[in-house]
């Protein structure tokens, strides 16, 4: 470089892939200049979703890698090429340039996008999330990620409630939780309802039923959720978009609720807690008429939702990147995620820690925690089915439960997508 010696012996002329920064997908971005033609990702489409989008055009030295005329890599799983692909030629549109690499600290967690629980990382610096990335476990997801799920990072991050309100003025925690336990030593055990819900951790939900044991009245403690079921394809993508379903299975709550939501439309309740649920989100109109004359509903809320409007009290809850905690996903497999980042806010906790401080608010005995292994290890001593296990004894993968699974495990009689002829 430095003297000019630019002459090769090569007496044929240099061939230069073209094509840099192409368009192929709604997540993809194809550079053909990397492209080493592994076949890799065509091997992919061809074998797990079953979609046969990408192919090699050309011949010899001008073979490359491309999409079918008309067609576009939108399969459920297109995420996962960047992932194989050992050049960088194939990249996430939604991570280019964002951040190196090198930098992101990662965190072993659980998808939260439906009831498979796929294992994954979430990968950070600075407090923000850039991406969700596929950890392998070979009996569950493999080292596969719906584009669903691996895309959700910024729900987790946008639109995020960060302040105690009590009516429309702000407290801190601490004052919010002291008018709460006011309030609910002036009404009656039995005229408090309780909804517990699916998109809570195993101890969130743990706490809240044993609250209502102690406290209140347990039969006044269900967990409806109304949202709609979305598409399902016997590869990893389940009909249930809740992580925990299964958990309130194992804790014996009521995933229905039909005589609670009944009593609570008809007024009998004076005050109704709502915890990490939104019911006016799922169904408006019927959540206006269950809801619409409750006086006092005191909602815990991750995101600034519409019940959260709707809310005389409201707290704000952590999500499950920013805790520990557990899901059983729909084959009955415990599993484990850990805390990734801390919230700005220090008014911003955990559920079942919320629930302890306000139990230690009430002066009820028995909610001495001060994270969540130490619930965990408490319910894994009174539930049968946990007995023998704690938090930090539950291995990476998961362990499977002796309580009956709701869905089939994942892979087995796949269905194969249509593909660019049309044919199945």
């Amino acid at each position: 470089m430095e003297y000019g010696l630019y002459d090769f012996r090569r007496d044929v002329p240099r061939y230069f892939k073209g094509g840099k920064a192409e368009d192929i997908g709604k997540h993809i971005m194809l550079d053909q200049e990397r492209c080493v033609l592994c076949t890799r990702c065509i091997r992919f489409v061809d074998e797990v979703p079953k979609t046969s989008e990408l192919g090699i055009v050309n011949r010899g030295h001008e073979s490359t890698i491309s999409i079918f005329p008309g067609v576009r890599l939108d399969n459920d799983y297109s995420g996962n090429v960047s992932d194989i692909c050992p050049v960088g030629a194939l990249t996430l549109k939604e991570f280019r340039f964002q951040q190196r690499v090198w930098f992101l600290k990662k965190t072993e967690s659980i998808c939260h996008g439906c009831a498979r629980g796929c294992n994954m990382t979430v990968e950070h610096n600075k407090g923000r999330i850039y991406r969700f990335m596929p950890r392998d476990n070979a009996e569950l997801n493999k080292t596969w990620m719906c584009d669903e799920g691996r895309f959700s990072f910024n729900y987790y991050q946008d639109n995020r409630l960060t302040e105690v309100k009590v009516g429309s003025t702000v407290q801190t925690l601490a004052q919010g939780i002291d008018q709460l336990a006011k309030l609910l030593e002036s009404v009656k055990p039995e005229e408090v309802a309780g909804i517990a819900s699916p998109a809570g951790a195993l101890e969130d939900n743990y706490l809240m039923k044993k609250l209502f044991e102690k406290r209140f009245k347990v039969k006044n403690l269900a967990a409806p959720f109304w949202g709609k079921p979305g598409d399902e394809d016997h590869i990893l993508k389940l009909a249930d978009k809740t992580p925990n379903r299964q958990g309130l299975k194992l804790l014996e709550i009521d995933t229905e609720g039909n005589d609670l939501l009944a009593r609570i439309e008809k007024g009998e309740f004076k005050a109704v807690i709502i915890m990490h649920n939104n019911p006016f989100g799922q169904d408006e109109a019927r959540a206006e008429k269950v809801y619409g004359n409750v006086k006092n509903l005191i909602v815990l809320s991750v995101h600034n939702t519409k019940v959260v409007q709707k809310g005389t009290m409201v707290f704000p809850l952590r999500t499950f990147i920013e805790k520990n905690g557990t899901f059983v996903n729909a084959t009955s497999r415990l599993q484990r995620f850990r805390q990734a980042i801390e919230p700005e806010s220090q008014d911003v906790i955990e559920a079942s820690l919320w629930i302890a401080r306000l139990a230690k608010a009430l002066k009820v005995a028995g909610f001495e925690y001060e994270d969540t292994p130490s619930v965990f290890n408490a319910m894994a001593r009174e539930v049968e089915v946990l007995k023998g296990l704690t938090f930090n004894s539950i291995p990476s993968g998961g362990v499977v439960l002796s309580l009956a699974p709701v869905s089939p495990e994942p892979f087995v009689g796949i269905k194969a997508q249509p593909n660019v002829l049309g044919k199945k």
